[in-house]
């Protein structure tokens, strides 16, 4: 899901949006009222990534991390052909940790609309692929600022909500690992209280498994699977 902000009315590059923008932060009035809440693209895009599923793949060392290094390669050369195409969304290539670099970026230049024939300088994206830990090392520390982020979109959302009346409860309905958008947002116009203790109850009433943070009530696990796609 897309989440639009005003400030993105002024960036340069095409519009998605031919009719009047529903921005999805802010939303409440208390957020939008505060000093520097403002959040940049590379933060927004940040938070939609999840440290459990992450560190998994530092543990095993997983050749999908160079992708990370292979899209800032990217990023670099569709800046140089065409100065205007910042921060473009580019279509998933399928198993793209099994291509070189080279393969990479000429699919990548397909997919945004430039020539993937184009000349690349091989000894300048050599001596950027072998930065590849530092770029690692760098998407690892914002990730630490990714549940920051996340926390603050998600409390927004509550805000908004009890500004219009709603009581509201932010749950973590089941183990992240499973899905990082495990969160659930509860509201409604009546009292939450009772209804939230009976849910609690059946979720002690199921012991989490072992290293799972969360207990999951039943029908826990179906929700699992529809909150994933």
């Amino acid at each position: 899901m897309k989440l639009s902000v005003p400030e993105e009315a002024t960036l340069p590059g095409p519009s998605f949006s031919p009719g009047p923008v529903d921005y999805g932060y802010p939303l409440s009035t208390w957020v939008s009222g505060l000093p520097g809440h403002r959040l940049s693209y590379k933060a927004r895009e940040g938070a939609c990534h999840a440290i459990e599923g992450y560190r998994m793949k530092l543990v095993g060392e997983s050749a999908s991390l160079r992708m990370h290094c292979f899209r800032a390669m990217l990023e670099t050369v569709i800046r140089a052909a065409d100065p205007t195409k910042k921060c473009l969304g580019v279509q998933t290539i399928k198993k793209s940790y099994l291509l070189t670099f080279e393969q990479y970026i000429r699919l990548g230049l397909e997919r945004v609309g430039l020539d993937a024939n184009m000349a690349l300088d091989r000894g300048a994206l050599e001596a950027m692929l072998s930065q590849q830990q530092k770029v690692v090392a760098f998407f690892c520390l914002a990730l630490l600022l990714a549940p920051v982020v996340e926390t603050l979109i998600l409390l927004d959302r509550m805000i908004y909500l009890q500004e219009q009346g709603f009581q509201c409860e932010l749950i973590p309905l089941f183990d992240p690992t499973l899905s990082p958008r495990n969160l659930v947002l509860v509201a409604a116009k009546t009292e939450l209280s009772s209804a939230l203790a009976a849910w609690r109850e059946q979720g002690e009433d199921r012991k989490a498994p072992r290293g799972s943070r969360n207990a999951v009530p039943d029908g826990g696990q179906k929700a699992s699977s529809s909150r994933s796609t």
